[in-house]
């Protein structure tokens, strides 16, 4: 452990805190490494943290650095539109879970959340809910809606508070009926000594076929119909018309809508300008990220991790307004725009085209991350929210 973190421990009574998540695996992006970097943080600042989560996606892939957390799997046996049902949780929790001072929910639709709050309830433990973007119901499946008029509500109402990853996050929590006052603001945060020694240039470029002439614009994430992959393909249409330079890789496991973006990209005589990767590990994804001359996700909900990551490595960011917003890009990170393809197409190509601008976009993202967003520092911030919850004289502390 470095010197600066040992002068962020600066609690005297570490806490035993239990994260809740139903994928604890790379594989699925975004939804998974949020939690995994808040348990580090915490971890690294004395507490002892427990993951509560699936056996889904860790056969194929763990994360680099779990050492140091406690790990309990609970095997999905079914899996309903996201969905995974976990049965053996509940006896899990009893086995593992009594000496935990609070619990973090991490997503909001999941079997899990019932579960650890019927056992938290039970034993009189608070426990705290950040739905990741969740709470909106756009897209959503029959059987998520259901789980909302069954078990959603009770998880918020029952949350001894509730995290917001943004403004826009809290007034939809504003919205369920929940006081604001029960609400913090807290947003995802990045470790950044994952990105001290990031591989060479050119990396990720010559493994999928790329030369240096060819400028790289990357989308990486979920491939699900609620990013709107389909409005960045139309607008890279546009964008070849150019730039015949410009390439497009899509990263990131199938969701769902894979074969339709195929379909789109052929349909519309794209099939030499855009790269379909599948999901990257660690290492590639960092090596992506770092050759792509601009990063983009049309459409979001919350806070994606991928944008801090992509900052990280000092990639401009592009995104529209389809979705939530995030005040500290545009203008100062890259750009948001209308989902108009034109529009969109027009922010890919000023910034490839403008070393400039490019260059003011990548320091600015180095800077912001450091400043408002480093693992540790959030790590810190939620302390804080835990200490006021639990207080510091919680019978559980030391076991029983």
């Amino acid at each position: 452990m470095d010197k600066g973190v040992n002068r962020a421990i600066v609690w005297h009574i570490p806490l035993n805190l239990g994260i809740v998540t139903p994928f604890f695996t790379p594989v699925v992006g975004g939804e998974a490494t949020a939690p995994y970097t808040l348990a580090r943080g915490l971890k690294a600042r004395g507490h002892s943290v427990t993951i509560f989560t699936t056996n889904y996606g860790r056969r194929e892939s763990k994360f680099e650095d779990e050492g140091g957390l406690t790990i309990v799997e609970s095997r999905c046996v079914a899996n309903f539109s996201g969905l995974l049902y976990t049965p053996e949780m509940r006896g899990k929790l009893k086995e593992t879970a009594r000496t935990i001072d609070i619990f973090d929910f991490n997503s909001f639709r999941t079997y899990q959340n019932v579960i650890a709050m019927g056992f938290a309830r039970e034993h009189r433990m608070p426990y705290v809910l950040r739905a990741h973007g969740s709470l909106q119901r756009l897209g959503k499946s029959v059987p998520k809606l259901f789980f909302d008029r069954l078990y959603g509500y009770s998880v918020i109402r029952n949350a001894s508070k509730l995290i917001a990853l943004t403004p826009i996050e809290a007034e939809q929590y504003t919205a369920l009926g929940v006081p604001q006052d029960k609400i913090a603001v807290v947003p995802n945060g990045i470790d950044l000594t994952e990105y001290s020694h990031l591989p060479p240039r050119g990396t990720f470029r010559r493994k999928i076929g790329l030369d240096e002439n060819n400028m790289m614009v990357l989308y990486l994430g979920r491939i699900h119909r609620s990013k709107r992959i389909d409005v960045l393909v139309r607008s890279f249409q546009l964008v070849t018309q150019r730039m015949k330079n410009a390439r497009l890789v899509i990263a990131g496991y199938d969701d769902g809508y894979l074969q339709y973006l195929r379909f789109l990209t052929q349909s519309l005589g794209l099939n030499d300008y855009v790269i379909f990767t599948g999901p990257l590990n660690e290492s590639d994804k960092q090596a992506a990220l770092s050759d792509a001359g601009v990063f983009v996700t049309p459409s979001f909900y919350g806070f994606p991790m991928t944008f801090l990551e992509a900052c990280a490595v000092g990639t401009p960011i592009i995104a529209t307004n389809l979705g939530d917003v995030l005040s500290w890009i545009d203008g100062v990170c890259g750009y948001v725009t209308s989902p108009d393809p034109a529009e969109l197409a027009h922010a890919i190509c000023r910034v490839l085209l403008d070393g400039d601008v490019r260059a003011k976009f990548s320091e600015n993202c180095k800077s912001i991350v450091q400043l408002k967003f480093s693992a540790a520092g959030i790590a810190k911030i939620l302390e804080s929210t835990y200490e006021g919850l639990v207080g510091h004289t919680s019978p559980r502390q030391g076991g029983n």
